[in-house]
């Protein structure tokens, strides 16, 4: 680790951001209701809508399977332009509320990621874009799992939206929690890699390598479940 990164770790509002800044509420509440995000946003967008006329409309228009390909993307894009807003707006305020807080402390002086973390080279660019490019990080993955969220609404077609809410949700808790009880597993844990601290905490390194690779098999994964979706269960949407 270069020294002269240290000498400005927690020298500004960069560790009063939210996803670095793992010791306030904030962070506690965006990580616990993590994967209810993309739930809220399936069943939101899918749910409500499916009983009304605007639904029936659509149906008619585009036909099923045009329908269900539409509002994937739109889910996709939606989900990642939202909270990429929201966490470019959190990091903007973040930065005009504590400017002029210099002060280190000897927590913060660890936020620097580890020589050979996939995180590094954006953290030797700048803290803002360190911060950015987590921003950009969280909302893709959370844009990736609403495509799952949806694709699980549109096969299973829970009787009711809490029951649309809550069961993908815990598919995902659960997976997550598959993933934190296996030490082998950690560096593909897709959690621990959106999570600066986490990243930065960790003995093991997290390299671009194994970023690359979890982010594509999850990838090809919800892809290729989206695209089973379609043509196994079109008649059904």
């Amino acid at each position: 680790m270069d020294p002269a990164l240290l000498e400005y770790a927690g020298y500004n509002p960069f560790q009063f951001w939210l996803l670095i800044n793992s010791v306030n509420w904030g962070n506690l509440v965006y990580n616990t209701l993590f994967w209810i995000f993309p739930s809220v946003i399936a069943t939101a967008s899918l749910y409500i809508e499916r009983d009304t006329v605007y639904y029936l409309a659509k149906i008619k228009s585009y036909g099923r399977k045009r329908y269900y390909i539409t509002k994937t993307i739109t889910v996709f894009l939606f989900s990642f332009a939202y909270f990429l807003a929201a966490l470019v707006i959190n990091i903007a305020i973040t930065y005009v509320v504590f400017w002029g807080h210099w002060e280190q402390t000897d927590y913060f002086a660890k936020m620097v990621p580890l020589d050979g973390t996939f995180s590094y080279v954006f953290y030797t660019h700048g803290q803002l874009v360190f911060a950015v490019f987590y921003a950009v990080l969280n909302s893709l993955t959370i844009a990736l799992f609403s495509m799952l969220c949806v694709t699980i609404n549109f096969i299973y077609r829970f009787k009711n939206m809490y029951l649309a809410t809550i069961v993908p949700s815990l598919l995902l808790y659960a997976i997550t929690f598959i993933f934190d009880s296996s030490q082998e597993l950690v560096q593909y844990n897709i959690r621990t890699i959106i999570q600066p601290r986490a990243v930065s905490a960790l003995d093991s390194i997290i390299s671009s390598e194994n970023v690359i690779i979890t982010l594509s098999v999850w990838s090809i994964l919800i892809l290729g479940y989206t695209v089973y979706g379609i043509y196994k269960y079109k008649d059904l949407i």
